[in-house]
């Protein structure tokens, strides 16, 4: 299945799960999803459940560069927040236009609730394929109670369920392990992750498990 593709299966179950919530809840407020502002950028925070853990600073320049001298040619989308705002999508835009300064962003508000913030994260991030598979593993954990089985976790993704475990496989890790990963998110596949949470089964095998670590860090591995 294409990036399209899986794009558009998950925005169709994100569409599908939205619909449930939204039946099951009693909104009080304004009629969102229609309202096109101008919002100061300093209102607005991150997506809580955005999985990209690092921006690339070169791409955010150029996209900085391309916003100065073209405009913003596509708003984000943001949900309310007490008074402030929380981005839905377009969060590479916002910290671009943070970065030149801009006081003031164009932003559709929408209606979202933390099952359709976690799923629009991640089909936009999965779209550009330059996504970690660590990050992504810890993207698909935030969403998998939000589908009824593992096998259509894995369908809605376009993954087989064997790729879904490895993705899975990240959590196994040491919490000091995966906080190193925090920083250098692409410093382990997850077919490695997967070999690593097998490997773990033996207690002997964590001192060295963490001495490898350390030796792939320094790129000696």
């Amino acid at each position: 299945m294409s990036p399209r593709d899986r794009k558009a299966e998950l925005a169709r179950r994100l569409e599908e799960n939205h619909q449930r919530h939204s039946s099951a809840r009693q909104e009080i407020g304004f009629d969102a999803g229609r309202r096109h502002l101008m919002l100061p950028v300093d209102a607005i925070d991150p997506n809580p459940f955005q999985p990209r853990k690092v921006f690339d600073e070169d791409e955010l320049r150029q996209l900085a560069g391309s916003i100065a001298e073209l405009g913003q040619h596509q708003p984000v989308v943001v949900r309310p927040a007490g008074e402030r705002w929380q981005l839905v999508a377009g969060e590479r835009r916002w910290r671009a236009c943070r970065l030149l300064g801009k006081p003031t962003i164009e932003a559709l508000v929408q209606d979202a609730d933390d099952a359709r913030m976690a799923v629009t994260a991640l089909a936009e991030n999965m779209e550009r394929e330059d996504l970690s598979d660590y990050e992504i593993g810890i993207a698909i954990r935030r969403i998998e109670d939000q589908f009824p089985s593992k096998a259509k976790l894995a369908e809605a993704l376009g993954r087989t369920r064997e790729d879904l475990y490895k993705y899975l496989a990240f959590e196994a890790l040491p919490e000091d392990l995966r906080a190193r990963l925090d920083a250098q998110p692409r410093l382990l596949s997850r077919a490695a992750a997967a070999d690593v949470k097998r490997m773990l089964a033996d207690e002997r095998a964590l001192p060295l498990l963490r001495e490898a670590w350390t030796k792939l860090e320094a790129g000696e591995l």
